[in-house]
């Protein structure tokens, strides 16, 4: 009956270390979560804060970059596909928004 009950205090003390771990490591999660939802508040907070009057000109950056690239890309193969296989095109395209 001892040897019974010394098993089960065993096993209740495994079961106590355990459930104090979990909640440990469940309240330190819960702090990092804080955390990271207080740091992304912050963020979109200084997000909506930028001027939109930016914006544009983000774009206008944005696509004239991609175009430059895919133009220089593509473009030699379609004027001169005989010549694109022999040579390599590099070339720089200026692109003017008004």
């Amino acid at each position: 009956m001892t040897f019974l009950q010394s098993q089960i205090e065993e096993s209740q003390a495994f079961f106590r270390q355990a459930f104090d771990d979990e909640r440990l490591r469940s309240e330190h999660l819960e702090e990092q979560l804080n955390d990271m939802m207080e740091l992304h508040q912050h963020e979109v907070t200084n997000i909506k804060q930028v001027s939109l009057s930016f914006l544009p000109f983000y774009v206008i950056f944005v696509f004239s970059s991609t175009a430059e690239d895919l133009l220089a890309q593509f473009l030699p193969a379609f004027i001169f596909p005989s010549l694109a296989t022999c040579f390599h095109w590099s070339g720089s395209i200026q692109i003017q928004f008004y």
